[in-house]
Protein backbone atom coordinates (compact mmCIF):
# COMPACT_ATOMS: atom_id res chain seq x y z
CA UNK A 1 0.00 0.00 0.00
CA UNK A 2 1.43 3.42 -0.90
CA UNK A 3 1.68 5.59 1.91
CA UNK A 4 3.49 8.68 1.10
CA UNK A 5 3.03 11.27 -1.98
CA UNK A 6 6.60 11.99 -1.37
CA UNK A 7 9.43 11.88 -4.12
CA UNK A 8 12.66 12.60 -1.83
CA UNK A 9 12.81 16.19 -3.55
CA UNK A 10 15.64 18.57 -2.31
CA UNK A 11 13.12 21.44 -1.73
CA UNK A 12 11.61 20.03 1.41
CA UNK A 13 13.15 21.60 4.36
CA UNK A 14 11.84 24.90 5.02
CA UNK A 15 9.40 24.41 1.84
CA UNK A 16 5.42 24.18 1.88
CA UNK A 17 4.92 20.82 0.50
CA UNK A 18 3.19 21.03 -3.05
CA UNK A 19 2.27 17.44 -3.33
CA UNK A 20 1.45 16.90 0.02
CA UNK A 21 3.92 14.57 0.88
CA UNK A 22 5.45 15.90 3.89
CA UNK A 23 4.48 13.20 7.36
CA UNK A 24 3.04 15.78 9.08
CA UNK A 25 -0.94 15.17 11.37
CA UNK A 26 -2.92 16.68 8.38
CA UNK A 27 -1.69 14.32 5.99
CA UNK A 28 -1.11 11.03 7.77
CA UNK A 29 -4.11 11.76 10.24
CA UNK A 30 -6.98 14.02 9.78
CA UNK A 31 -7.39 13.61 6.21
CA UNK A 32 -7.52 10.26 5.85
CA UNK A 33 -9.80 9.94 9.01
CA UNK A 34 -12.45 12.20 7.30
CA UNK A 35 -12.58 10.21 4.63
CA UNK A 36 -14.46 8.12 7.08
CA UNK A 37 -18.35 8.20 6.98
CA UNK A 38 -18.15 8.04 10.99
CA UNK A 39 -15.86 10.58 11.73
CA UNK A 40 -16.88 14.33 12.04
CA UNK A 41 -14.41 17.11 11.94
CA UNK A 42 -15.27 20.36 13.30
CA UNK A 43 -13.30 23.27 12.90
CA UNK A 44 -12.92 26.83 14.67
CA UNK A 45 -13.72 24.63 17.78
CA UNK A 46 -11.44 25.75 21.20
CA UNK A 47 -11.99 23.11 24.53
CA UNK A 48 -12.47 25.46 27.48
CA UNK A 49 -12.47 22.70 30.30
CA UNK A 50 -13.09 18.92 30.80
CA UNK A 51 -15.80 17.59 33.00
CA UNK A 52 -14.86 14.41 35.24
CA UNK A 53 -17.10 12.19 37.08
CA UNK A 54 -17.74 12.97 40.32
CA UNK A 55 -14.90 10.72 41.78
CA UNK A 56 -12.85 12.50 39.45
CA UNK A 57 -11.04 9.12 37.83
CA UNK A 58 -12.72 9.85 34.05
CA UNK A 59 -13.46 12.42 31.88
CA UNK A 60 -17.34 12.79 30.86
CA UNK A 61 -17.86 15.56 29.26
CA UNK A 62 -15.87 17.92 27.20
CA UNK A 63 -16.45 22.09 27.23
CA UNK A 64 -15.98 23.85 23.67
CA UNK A 65 -17.01 27.11 22.51
CA UNK A 66 -18.11 27.17 18.69
CA UNK A 67 -18.50 30.10 17.01
CA UNK A 68 -18.98 31.85 20.06
CA UNK A 69 -21.94 29.35 21.57
CA UNK A 70 -20.64 26.37 24.44
CA UNK A 71 -21.40 23.35 23.61
CA UNK A 72 -20.58 19.92 25.68
CA UNK A 73 -19.28 16.70 23.87
CA UNK A 74 -19.48 13.50 25.58
CA UNK A 75 -17.56 9.99 24.55
CA UNK A 76 -16.69 6.23 25.76
CA UNK A 77 -13.07 7.56 25.16
CA UNK A 78 -11.31 10.99 25.29
CA UNK A 79 -7.92 11.56 23.58
CA UNK A 80 -6.07 14.70 24.62
CA UNK A 81 -4.02 15.88 21.59
CA UNK A 82 -3.09 19.32 21.85
CA UNK A 83 0.44 19.80 21.53
CA UNK A 84 2.78 20.21 24.32
CA UNK A 85 1.83 23.67 25.49
CA UNK A 86 -1.65 23.44 25.46
CA UNK A 87 -2.31 19.60 26.29
CA UNK A 88 -1.03 21.19 29.79
CA UNK A 89 -3.35 24.30 29.73
CA UNK A 90 -6.28 22.42 29.30
CA UNK A 91 -5.41 20.27 32.44
CA UNK A 92 -4.83 23.25 34.07
CA UNK A 93 -7.94 24.78 33.43
CA UNK A 94 -9.81 21.50 33.73
CA UNK A 95 -9.33 21.90 37.75
CA UNK A 96 -11.95 20.76 40.13
CA UNK A 97 -12.67 19.47 43.69
CA UNK A 98 -10.66 16.26 43.06
CA UNK A 99 -8.16 17.76 41.33
CA UNK A 100 -7.74 21.25 42.54
CA UNK A 101 -4.45 22.14 40.82
CA UNK A 102 -5.68 20.49 37.24
CA UNK A 103 -5.91 17.09 36.09
CA UNK A 104 -3.50 14.74 36.55
CA UNK A 105 -1.01 17.22 38.54
CA UNK A 106 -1.16 15.91 41.60
CA UNK A 107 2.95 16.30 41.69
CA UNK A 108 1.95 19.82 40.18
CA UNK A 109 4.71 19.95 37.85
CA UNK A 110 2.40 20.05 34.64
CA UNK A 111 3.51 23.06 32.40
CA UNK A 112 6.84 23.25 34.23
CA UNK A 113 10.21 22.33 33.04
CA UNK A 114 9.13 22.62 29.33
CA UNK A 115 11.66 22.99 26.76
CA UNK A 116 11.03 24.28 23.25
CA UNK A 117 12.72 24.95 20.15
CA UNK A 118 13.55 28.99 20.26
CA UNK A 119 13.19 30.25 16.62
CA UNK A 120 13.83 33.20 15.28
CA UNK A 121 13.64 34.26 11.93
CA UNK A 122 16.11 36.25 10.02
CA UNK A 123 15.30 37.76 6.49
CA UNK A 124 17.66 39.78 4.00
CA UNK A 125 16.52 41.65 1.69
CA UNK A 126 18.70 41.98 -1.65
CA UNK A 127 18.77 42.91 -4.91
CA UNK A 128 20.52 40.42 -6.20
CA UNK A 129 19.23 36.98 -7.13
CA UNK A 130 19.46 33.83 -4.93
CA UNK A 131 18.88 30.50 -6.86
CA UNK A 132 19.29 28.99 -3.59
CA UNK A 133 17.10 25.73 -4.42
CA UNK A 134 17.70 24.01 -0.74
CA UNK A 135 18.03 26.20 2.11
CA UNK A 136 20.48 26.18 4.57
CA UNK A 137 19.52 26.17 8.33
CA UNK A 138 21.51 28.54 10.71
CA UNK A 139 21.23 28.27 14.79
CA UNK A 140 21.80 31.86 15.91
CA UNK A 141 21.36 32.58 19.71
CA UNK A 142 23.65 35.15 20.75
CA UNK A 143 25.23 38.39 19.27
CA UNK A 144 28.71 38.79 17.22
CA UNK A 145 29.72 42.05 16.41
CA UNK A 146 30.55 43.59 19.13
CA UNK A 147 29.92 47.10 20.59
CA UNK A 148 31.53 50.08 21.80
CA UNK A 149 31.50 48.45 25.04
CA UNK A 150 32.77 44.70 23.85
CA UNK A 151 35.70 44.62 21.85
CA UNK A 152 35.24 41.07 20.25
CA UNK A 153 31.97 39.26 19.57
CA UNK A 154 30.01 37.29 21.66
CA UNK A 155 30.21 32.89 22.54
CA UNK A 156 27.84 30.70 22.22
CA UNK A 157 27.17 29.60 25.78
CA UNK A 158 26.74 26.03 24.26
CA UNK A 159 28.35 23.95 21.17
CA UNK A 160 27.22 24.74 17.96
CA UNK A 161 27.45 23.00 15.15
CA UNK A 162 28.26 24.41 11.68
CA UNK A 163 30.59 22.51 8.99
CA UNK A 164 31.35 23.88 6.01
CA UNK A 165 30.41 22.90 2.81
CA UNK A 166 31.86 23.48 -0.57
CA UNK A 167 28.85 25.70 -1.77
CA UNK A 168 27.70 27.07 1.82
CA UNK A 169 28.93 30.52 1.80
CA UNK A 170 31.04 32.06 -0.20
CA UNK A 171 31.67 35.30 -2.14
CA UNK A 172 32.99 35.14 -5.88
CA UNK A 173 35.90 36.56 -6.69
CA UNK A 174 35.67 39.20 -9.43
CA UNK A 175 37.22 37.36 -12.35
CA UNK A 176 35.35 33.77 -11.57
CA UNK A 177 32.43 35.85 -11.51
CA UNK A 178 33.33 37.46 -15.33
CA UNK A 179 33.80 33.42 -15.98
CA UNK A 180 30.90 32.35 -14.18
CA UNK A 181 28.37 34.36 -15.32
CA UNK A 182 27.78 34.90 -18.57
CA UNK A 183 27.57 31.07 -18.93
CA UNK A 184 24.81 30.42 -16.44
CA UNK A 185 21.91 30.44 -18.80
CA UNK A 186 23.94 28.63 -20.80
CA UNK A 187 24.95 25.95 -18.12
CA UNK A 188 21.74 25.98 -16.92
CA UNK A 189 20.29 25.48 -20.73
CA UNK A 190 22.58 22.14 -21.02
CA UNK A 191 21.74 20.95 -17.42
CA UNK A 192 25.74 21.62 -16.74
CA UNK A 193 26.30 22.24 -13.04
CA UNK A 194 30.08 20.88 -12.61
CA UNK A 195 30.22 24.86 -12.29
CA UNK A 196 26.76 26.06 -10.05
CA UNK A 197 27.54 29.01 -9.27
CA UNK A 198 26.49 32.87 -10.99
CA UNK A 199 27.60 36.10 -10.65
CA UNK A 200 27.61 36.31 -6.95
CA UNK A 201 27.99 33.06 -5.31
CA UNK A 202 26.18 32.60 -2.28
CA UNK A 203 26.71 36.67 -1.32
CA UNK A 204 27.23 35.09 2.16
CA UNK A 205 30.81 34.32 2.94
CA UNK A 206 31.83 37.48 4.73
CA UNK A 207 28.91 36.83 6.97
CA UNK A 208 29.35 33.26 7.62
CA UNK A 209 33.20 33.89 8.15
CA UNK A 210 31.98 36.86 10.93
CA UNK A 211 29.56 35.14 12.47
CA UNK A 212 31.42 31.80 12.74
CA UNK A 213 35.41 31.75 11.79
CA UNK A 214 38.11 33.28 13.82
CA UNK A 215 37.58 36.54 11.75
CA UNK A 216 41.57 37.71 11.86
CA UNK A 217 41.00 40.47 9.35
CA UNK A 218 38.36 42.16 11.50
CA UNK A 219 40.99 42.57 14.38
CA UNK A 220 43.26 45.30 14.08
CA UNK A 221 47.01 44.85 13.75
CA UNK A 222 47.42 46.46 18.01
CA UNK A 223 45.37 44.34 18.79
CA UNK A 224 46.03 41.00 17.00
CA UNK A 225 48.96 39.88 19.19
CA UNK A 226 46.61 40.32 22.58
CA UNK A 227 44.06 38.10 20.85
CA UNK A 228 46.53 35.47 19.36
CA UNK A 229 47.88 35.29 23.04
CA UNK A 230 44.48 35.19 24.67
CA UNK A 231 43.15 32.47 22.37
CA UNK A 232 45.60 30.76 20.78
CA UNK A 233 46.79 28.83 23.67
CA UNK A 234 46.30 24.75 22.51
CA UNK A 235 49.40 23.10 20.93
CA UNK A 236 49.66 20.28 18.51
CA UNK A 237 53.01 19.50 16.70
CA UNK A 238 53.19 22.05 14.60
CA UNK A 239 52.63 24.62 17.13
CA UNK A 240 49.69 26.70 18.93
CA UNK A 241 46.21 26.83 18.17
CA UNK A 242 43.17 28.07 17.80
CA UNK A 243 41.15 26.21 21.48
CA UNK A 244 37.02 26.09 21.06
CA UNK A 245 35.94 26.70 24.10
CA UNK A 246 32.08 27.17 24.49
CA UNK A 247 31.31 29.90 26.84
CA UNK A 248 34.59 31.30 26.36
CA UNK A 249 35.40 31.56 22.74
CA UNK A 250 33.67 29.78 19.98
CA UNK A 251 35.06 31.13 16.86
CA UNK A 252 35.88 27.96 14.51
CA UNK A 253 39.62 27.48 13.96
CA UNK A 254 39.39 25.70 10.48
CA UNK A 255 36.66 23.84 8.05
CA UNK A 256 37.38 21.01 10.05
CA UNK A 257 37.54 20.62 13.81
CA UNK A 258 36.96 19.07 17.19
CA UNK A 259 36.49 20.19 20.60
CA UNK A 260 35.53 18.41 24.11
CA UNK A 261 32.41 19.19 25.99
CA UNK A 262 31.10 17.68 28.75
CA UNK A 263 33.06 14.61 28.48
CA UNK A 264 31.83 14.58 24.98
CA UNK A 265 34.95 14.87 22.12
CA UNK A 266 33.02 16.06 19.10
CA UNK A 267 34.61 16.51 15.37
CA UNK A 268 33.11 18.22 12.76
CA UNK A 269 34.08 16.96 9.11
CA UNK A 270 33.81 18.80 5.52
CA UNK A 271 32.55 16.00 4.00
CA UNK A 272 32.62 17.67 0.54
CA UNK A 273 36.43 17.44 0.23
CA UNK A 274 36.15 13.57 0.35
CA UNK A 275 32.79 12.75 -1.06
CA UNK A 276 34.98 11.75 -4.81
CA UNK A 277 33.95 8.87 -6.15
CA UNK A 278 36.31 5.97 -6.16
CA UNK A 279 37.92 5.21 -9.72
CA UNK A 280 36.98 2.54 -11.59
CA UNK A 281 39.25 -0.23 -12.10
CA UNK A 282 41.14 -0.60 -16.10
CA UNK A 283 39.75 -4.04 -16.22
CA UNK A 284 36.50 -6.13 -17.19
CA UNK A 285 34.59 -5.18 -14.49
CA UNK A 286 35.14 -1.26 -14.58
CA UNK A 287 34.42 -1.39 -18.19
CA UNK A 288 31.38 -3.30 -17.67
CA UNK A 289 30.11 -0.99 -14.89
CA UNK A 290 31.28 2.28 -17.32
CA UNK A 291 28.32 1.16 -19.94
CA UNK A 292 26.08 0.11 -17.11
CA UNK A 293 26.47 3.83 -16.20
CA UNK A 294 26.16 5.00 -19.43
CA UNK A 295 22.91 3.29 -20.64
CA UNK A 296 21.63 4.44 -17.10
CA UNK A 297 22.53 7.56 -18.06
CA UNK A 298 20.46 7.05 -21.64
CA UNK A 299 17.62 6.13 -19.74
CA UNK A 300 17.30 8.89 -17.36
CA UNK A 301 18.20 11.31 -20.46
CA UNK A 302 14.95 9.82 -21.84
CA UNK A 303 12.88 10.07 -18.70
CA UNK A 304 13.79 14.10 -18.54
CA UNK A 305 12.30 14.58 -22.02
CA UNK A 306 9.55 13.28 -21.33
CA UNK A 307 8.96 15.23 -18.21
CA UNK A 308 9.85 18.36 -19.99
CA UNK A 309 7.72 17.81 -22.57
CA UNK A 310 4.82 17.15 -19.80
CA UNK A 311 5.70 20.62 -18.33
CA UNK A 312 5.71 21.98 -21.68
CA UNK A 313 1.95 21.59 -21.79
CA UNK A 314 1.07 22.59 -18.87
CA UNK A 315 -0.18 26.24 -17.67
CA UNK A 316 1.22 27.39 -14.24
CA UNK A 317 -1.76 30.33 -13.75
CA UNK A 318 -3.94 27.49 -13.31
CA UNK A 319 -3.97 26.08 -9.51
CA UNK A 320 -4.33 22.28 -10.58
CA UNK A 321 -1.57 22.54 -13.28
CA UNK A 322 0.31 24.78 -11.48
CA UNK A 323 1.09 21.63 -8.56
CA UNK A 324 1.41 18.91 -10.97
CA UNK A 325 4.47 21.97 -12.85
CA UNK A 326 5.71 22.28 -9.37
CA UNK A 327 5.81 18.05 -8.61
CA UNK A 328 7.72 17.47 -12.07
CA UNK A 329 9.88 20.04 -11.45
CA UNK A 330 11.16 18.44 -8.57
CA UNK A 331 11.68 14.87 -10.17
CA UNK A 332 13.54 17.07 -12.87
CA UNK A 333 15.79 18.60 -9.88
CA UNK A 334 15.99 15.32 -8.93
CA UNK A 335 17.15 13.45 -12.17
CA UNK A 336 19.61 16.25 -11.87
CA UNK A 337 21.45 15.35 -8.99
CA UNK A 338 21.55 11.85 -10.21
CA UNK A 339 23.00 12.70 -13.55
CA UNK A 340 25.89 14.84 -12.13
CA UNK A 341 26.66 11.72 -9.69
CA UNK A 342 26.92 9.75 -12.86
CA UNK A 343 28.90 11.97 -14.76
CA UNK A 344 31.53 12.28 -11.77
CA UNK A 345 31.42 8.37 -11.78
CA UNK A 346 32.37 8.28 -15.01
CA UNK A 347 35.05 11.01 -14.85
CA UNK A 348 36.64 9.86 -11.71
CA UNK A 349 40.29 8.42 -12.85
CA UNK A 350 42.52 9.30 -9.58
CA UNK A 351 42.04 10.00 -5.90
CA UNK A 352 43.97 13.67 -6.41
CA UNK A 353 41.12 15.16 -4.83
CA UNK A 354 39.94 13.28 -1.92
CA UNK A 355 40.98 14.79 1.34
CA UNK A 356 43.07 12.49 2.67
CA UNK A 357 45.38 14.88 5.09
CA UNK A 358 41.28 15.60 6.88
CA UNK A 359 40.68 11.71 6.98
CA UNK A 360 44.44 11.18 8.38
CA UNK A 361 43.50 13.66 10.76
CA UNK A 362 40.51 12.58 12.06
CA UNK A 363 41.74 8.74 12.73
CA UNK A 364 44.80 10.51 14.58
CA UNK A 365 42.56 12.53 17.10
CA UNK A 366 39.76 9.52 17.35
CA UNK A 367 42.84 7.00 18.18
CA UNK A 368 43.97 9.72 20.60
CA UNK A 369 40.32 10.12 22.32
CA UNK A 370 40.01 6.80 22.27
CA UNK A 371 43.18 6.75 25.26
CA UNK A 372 41.57 9.64 26.80
CA UNK A 373 39.87 8.32 30.00
CA UNK A 374 38.03 11.58 30.79
CA UNK A 375 35.90 11.31 27.05
CA UNK A 376 32.46 8.87 27.82
CA UNK A 377 31.70 9.00 24.01
CA UNK A 378 32.14 11.02 20.43
CA UNK A 379 30.13 12.64 18.29
CA UNK A 380 31.22 12.91 14.17
CA UNK A 381 29.45 15.41 12.31
CA UNK A 382 29.88 16.54 8.74
CA UNK A 383 27.93 18.48 5.79
CA UNK A 384 24.92 16.84 4.34
CA UNK A 385 23.28 15.11 7.05
CA UNK A 386 22.43 11.13 6.35
CA UNK A 387 18.70 11.88 6.95
CA UNK A 388 19.16 14.00 3.77
CA UNK A 389 22.00 12.55 1.70
CA UNK A 390 20.57 8.82 2.27
CA UNK A 391 16.99 9.78 2.17
CA UNK A 392 17.86 10.60 -1.23
CA UNK A 393 20.72 9.44 -2.38
CA UNK A 394 21.76 6.32 -0.71
CA UNK A 395 23.14 4.70 -3.40
CA UNK A 396 25.20 7.65 -5.52
CA UNK A 397 28.58 7.35 -5.99
CA UNK A 398 29.16 10.63 -3.75
CA UNK A 399 27.14 9.19 -0.60
CA UNK A 400 29.23 5.81 -0.79
CA UNK A 401 32.61 7.45 -0.65
CA UNK A 402 31.22 9.35 2.34
CA UNK A 403 30.34 6.13 3.61
CA UNK A 404 33.66 4.10 2.31
CA UNK A 405 36.31 6.46 3.38
CA UNK A 406 35.26 7.01 6.82
CA UNK A 407 34.68 3.34 7.34
CA UNK A 408 37.95 2.55 6.31
CA UNK A 409 38.93 5.42 9.46
CA UNK A 410 36.62 3.28 11.71
CA UNK A 411 38.58 0.35 10.99
CA UNK A 412 42.17 1.45 10.97
CA UNK A 413 41.11 3.11 14.06
CA UNK A 414 39.36 -0.38 15.90
CA UNK A 415 42.89 -1.94 14.91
Amino acid sequence: RHLSACIRCDTCDGFPCLIDGKADADSNSVRPAITYSNITLITEAKVLYLHTSASGREVTGIVAEITGQRQIFSADIVVMACGAVNSALLLLQSANERHPYGLANSSQFVGRNYMAHNFAVVMTLNTKLNNTVFPKTLAITDFYWGNKDFAYPMVFKLPILPVLGNHDYYDVPLLYRLLTGPTLPLRQMFSYKDIEIGWHGSNQGDAYARAFLDYLAAISPADLEKHLNEHYVAKNSTGRCLRYQPGSYTRLPNRYYTFCYGGIDFFALDSNTFNTPDPLPNNQSGDNFRRELAQRRQVIDKEELQILAECDKLNSEKPDEAELLAELTAKLDQINGVKIDIEKQLESHTNTNVDFEQLAWLKDRLIASWHNSAVRGRVIFFHHPPYVTEGSKWNQGQTLAVRHRLREVFDDVAK
